[in-house]
């Protein structure tokens, strides 16, 4: 029980590809916050793992266009392209951000190799579990390279597993970690719904 209460399921089996859907209203509330910011983004936005399209679609609805990244054909019609891991700068088009929610295991990657891609001042953000603030390798990761904003949800987000159906809540939170290249202040926080 006490397993359960800490949103440890004991049989609960992982997805082999840490494929986990994105919330639409979670890009929704990254949007929202990023416009009262006045963070403005470039026309075109790259998804390191755009999975079934949800960050795609949303991001789309804002007025931009996506390029995704993804190992398989998950069904999302926009221009999908391979690893991401594996591209340099220039197969990217000038003046991009990057939106994700790469798998969990191997996010510090995205996240560096995204960093390592965009131009100076250029945004990333990356969905991920709070529990992303943990850790020592992240933590000489965060000292070295802050993220200008830390942005918790005060609801929890469902996470589908392969895209299935949440049939209930979540007992994991989540925040969007949005970095602007160059910028090396402390996070701030900003409270998402």
């Amino acid at each position: 029980m006490s397993l359960v209460m800490n949103g440890i399921n004991p049989d609960a089996k992982r997805h082999p590809d840490d494929f986990y859907v994105t919330e639409p209203r979670a890009v929704i509330e990254l949007m929202e916050a990023l416009e009262s910011l006045e963070i403005g983004l470039p026309p075109i936005v790259v998804d390191s793992s755009v999975g079934s399209g949800i960050i795609a679609d949303a991001v789309q609805l804002y007025g931009h266009d996506v390029i995704g990244y993804d190992v398989e054909d998950r069904g999302w019609a926009g221009t999908r392209l391979q690893d991401f891991l594996t591209v340099k700068a220039a197969d990217l088009p000038d003046g991009f951000a990057i939106i994700q929610n790469p798998p969990f295991r191997l996010a510090l990657d995205f996240i560096q190799h995204g960093l390592d891609l965009l131009p100076e001042s250029g945004v990333l953000c990356s969905f991920e579990r709070i529990s992303f603030l943990e850790g020592a390798c992240r933590r000489e990761f965060f000292d070295r390279t802050p993220p200008a904003y830390v942005m918790p949800f005060t609801r929890r987000v469902k996470c589908a597993v392969d895209g299935s159906a949440v049939k209930s809540g979540s007992a994991i939170c989540f925040a969007w970690f949005v970095w602007i290249k160059g910028r090396a202040e402390r996070p701030q926080i900003v409270w998402l719904d």
